[in-house]
């Protein structure tokens, strides 16, 4: 009964594919760690397999309190990710990548608008 979990091995449960429901958005930004090039093989593995790539999606949140949320690639295993759909604006190779691409977001926000309502701005 060791490894057994509802009548799956630990090791089939990884191998198990869902589809989940990530919106891109047109106007997409891409962080440096990021080619534009390699992003449709990326797509397919944060749809699939997000265990495997590690980077950090730029998503419009759902609460009327923030502005953009940093949410690492990992996360998307949780089942709420498989249920919701979640607007991607960025993706970014790291951390610091994430963060220097909020900054790039808000000059071009502040550049176009004048104020800094980033959900506005990169509303589709």
């Amino acid at each position: 009964m060791r490894g057994v979990i509802t009548g799956l091995k630990v090791k089939d449960l990884f191998r198990v594919k869902k589809i989940r429901k990530l919106e891109f958005s047109p106007n997409l930004y891409l962080g440096e760690g990021v080619s534009p090039k390699d992003f449709d093989k990326l797509r397919k593995k944060l749809l699939t397999t997000p265990l495997l790539t590690n980077v950090f999606l730029l998503t419009l949140p759902e609460n009327d309190s923030d502005q953009i949320d940093l949410v690492p690639s990992r996360l998307l295993v949780q089942g709420f990710f498989g249920e919701y759909p979640v607007k991607v604006v960025g993706v970014a190779g790291d951390r610091e990548d994430a963060v220097s691409l909020v900054l790039k977001i808000t000059e071009d926000c502040v550049a176009l608008r004048k104020d800094c309502m980033l959900k506005e701005f990169l509303k589709w």
